[in-house]
C-alpha cells in the first residue's frame, strides 16, 4: 500500500441529472467571476464561459449583513463617565473667561445628569437590545456564509444544491436571503 498516494475526494453529484461533470462550487464560481472581471488574461479552470461566469458571480455573491455602522455602540455609562472626565476642563474655561455663565452651565449639566439617571434603565435596555440585535444579525450572516460555502451549482440543470440533499433550486429562484429554499 502506497502511503504517498493522495486520495481524491468523491465527486459531487447533481441531484437532478445525477452527473458531476458540470458541477462546481458556488464560492469558486463567485471568486472566479471576480478574478475574471479583474484579470481576464488569467486562464480559468472553470468550464463555464466568461460571460456567464460574470452573471453567475453576481448572483452567487456571499450573504452580507448590509450596511453596518462603522462605529461600535458604546455603553451609555461609559459616555457619561467620559463626559464627566472632560467637563471640568470646559467648566474651568467657562469660569476663567465667562464667570457669569458658570451657574447656568452647572444647572444645565445638573438637568442633563438628572435626565440621564432618571432614564438610565430605559437607555441601557435600549442599548442591550441593540447589542442583541447586532449579535443575532452577525449569527445569521455567519450561518448564511456557512451554508453558502457548502453550495454547489450544476451548469447543466442551472440550479443550486447542497450535497447530500435531493433538492435542486433553479437559478432564477435562488436567493440566500431565504435559506429555507435549500
Amino acid at each position: 500500500m502506497n502511503m504517498s498516494a493522495k486520495s481524491t475526494p468523491a465527486p459531487i453529484i447533481c441531484p437532478a441529472c445525477g452527473q458531476s461533470d458540470q458541477v462546481e462550487k458556488v464560492s469558486t464560481i463567485y471568486l472566479s467571476g471576480i478574478a475574471d472581471k479583474r484579470s481576464p488574461e488569467i486562464k480559468r479552470a472553470s468550464h463555464i464561459p466568461a460571460h456567464k461566469l460574470r452573471l453567475l458571480s453576481r448572483a452567487f455573491a456571499p450573504p452580507s449583513s448590509g450596511k453596518s455602522s462603522p462605529v461600535r455602540p458604546i455603553h451609555p455609562d461609559i459616555v457619561v463617565i467620559a463626559f464627566s472626565c472632560v467637563a471640568p476642563i470646559f467648566l474651568y474655561g467657562i469660569l476663567k473667561q465667562q464667570p457669569a455663565m458658570i451657574v447656568p452651565t452647572l444647572l444645565v449639566m445638573a438637568v442633563l445628569y438628572g435626565v440621564f439617571f432618571y432614564q438610565r434603565r430605559a437607555i441601557i435596555a435600549k442599548f442591550e437590545i441593540q447589542q442583541e440585535n447586532q449579535k443575532r444579525e452577525q449569527a445569521r450572516v455567519e450561518r448564511g456564509l456557512q451554508t453558502w460555502m457548502k453550495l454547489y451549482y450544476c451548469d447543466r440543470d442551472e440550479g443550486v444544491f447542497l450535497p447530500g440533499t435531493d433538492k435542486l433550486v433553479a437559478l432564477d429562484q435562488y436567493s440566500l436571503t431565504h435559506p429555507s429554499m435549500l
